[in-house]
């Protein structure tokens, strides 16, 4: 079922294991094995034991609802653990600002006198103080203008003649860790103002861009990044990329910011404001009275649950740097993340050792072992309802790149097929592998099934 790497002594335990460390994967592997030697055994799994048998490295731990380890197999081995860092990210989101949190974004109102020097030096103009809010969508953006359009009226105003944006809640980011420049909507970008996950759907019918979703008006960011695809001159022909959502790219900064603004300026108008001009200063501090705080209408808490459902990068990253943010004041940065991550988790867990470099889980020098995992999901109950539903009676997040699969949640033995007793209650969990030869879930629902077993047997014996 699973390519053979090289047999390890692998020990099922019930008390702590041996804390273990290391930097790649041959390391850890090395490491493992002299861990796992100096263990006792009382609970013995021949299923498990050839399946950890069968990988390069792999940590588990089952602990139970009393908070004592049922199942441990290298449980302090640090590990790559791909998105299952995401749980992570959600202690440190939530445990600051609660799961009532809503992220505010301000606007303020510039009334410019008449100059010789620019176009937009009369009128009115927009500010956008950016907070960084990573749900500025199609969808949000009518109730948005709709507020946007009443305060301004109750200012007398009902034209806007150009806007300012202010970006610096978050440096510049031209790469986050770990993660790839491709048009793909996982690469995209974070930044401190952006819409629509900061992506656009790109259609093309016969040579001009069309609407690629019906909330969606076309803008002039959608035609150049149509152009930098290729997608006009490829509209005669069948193109897997026509009509398919892309990230903005990586050529201008400022692009995120003027897409917003572009959208903004769209529904505005449907509001009945004049927008009469699409100029935008950016500056680091905004000018003006200030007109309107805008509250997400997403709680974090529903921010979460989808971060964590639909594993979304964007959302993740956003909020890794708005926490930063929040911690340490902008601009933030992935280095001041990091740093600040790190600090906190070993603060709150004793941990000595931990690397997170990013909120999404898409680096390769993120460590983090079934341990650590457990620790944070146990801190993370009074949030069970944020895991996804993995199958029936587990909710857990999953992780995957290429050479590495994760889970890591709660399985709830109540619901399990054939247990009774309702009081059983939930046992916590995390699955580890890190293996050259690992590019699907197999492995992990595997280990997944005897832990469920495991679980089954203790309530039955209960």
């Amino acid at each position: 079922m699973f390519t053979r790497r090289r047999t390890l002594l692998v020990t099922l335990i019930t008390h702590l294991c041996i804390p273990v460390f290391a930097c790649g994967l041959m390391s850890a592997t090395a490491t493992a094995t002299a861990t796992a030697t100096a263990q006792s055994s009382s609970v013995q799994d021949p299923a498990l034991q050839r399946l950890m048998s069968e990988v390069d490295a792999a940590g588990i731990l089952l602990v139970n609802p009393d908070g004592r380890a049922d199942v441990a197999v290298n449980a302090d081995l640090p590990l790559i653990p791909a998105s299952t860092a995401k749980l992570v990210l959600a202690w440190l989101a939530l445990g600051d600002f609660g799961s009532k949190h809503q992220i505010e974004t301000r606007f303020f109102v510039e009334r410019m006198e008449p100059t010789a020097k620019a176009e937009d030096s009369t009128g009115v103009r927009l500010w956008v103080k950016a907070a960084g809010d990573p749900y500025l969508t199609s969808e949000e953006l009518p109730e948005l203008s709709r507020q946007l359009a009443i305060a301004l009226r109750d200012k007398g105003i009902d034209r806007i003649n150009s806007f300012g944006v202010d970006e610096s809640l978050f440096n510049v980011i031209q790469q986050a860790p770990g993660g790839s420049r491709t048009s793909n909507p996982y690469d995209a970008l974070p930044s401190a103002l952006a819409a629509n996950f900061n992506t656009v759907v790109v259609r093309v019918e016969n040579g001009r861009v069309i609407r690629g979703e019906p909330q969606t008006p076309v803008t002039a960011t959608a035609e150049v990044r149509a152009r930098e695809l290729g997608l006009l001159m490829q509209s005669a022909k069948p193109d897997s990329d026509n009509g398919k959502r892309v990230n903005l790219g990586f050529t201008e900064k400022h692009r995120p910011s003027r897409y917003l603004i572009e959208l903004l300026s769209y529904f505005l108008q449907q509001q009945g404001i004049d927008v009469v001009g699409e100029t935008v200063r950016f500056d680091n501090t905004v000018s003006g009275q200030a007109l309107l705080s805008y509250r997400s209408s997403r709680q974090l808490k529903d921010i979460t649950a989808d971060m964590l459902t639909y594993s979304n990068n964007f959302i993740a990253n956003q909020l890794a740097l708005v926490w930063a943010a929040s911690v340490a004041g902008g601009p933030a940065s992935f280095d001041q993340f990091s740093h600040l991550a790190e600090q906190r988790l070993q603060q709150a867990f004793s941990w000595p050792r931990v690397s997170i470099l990013e909120g999404a889980g898409l680096s390769r020098h993120n460590r983090l072992s079934a341990r650590q995992l457990v620790d944070v999901i146990e801190s993370l109950q009074v949030y069970d309802d944020l895991l996804p539903l993995y199958r029936e009676g587990v909710y857990a997040k999953t992780g995957t790149l290429s050479g590495v699969s994760s889970l890591a949640g709660s399985i709830d033995a109540a619901s399990l097929p054939g247990v009774i007793d309702s009081a059983t209650g939930r046992w916590r969990f995390a699955l580890l592998v890190n293996d050259s030869g690992i590019n699907d879930p197999r492995w992990r629902d595997a280990v997944l099934a005897r832990l469920i077993e495991r679980v089954r047997l203790v309530s039955a014996q209960d």
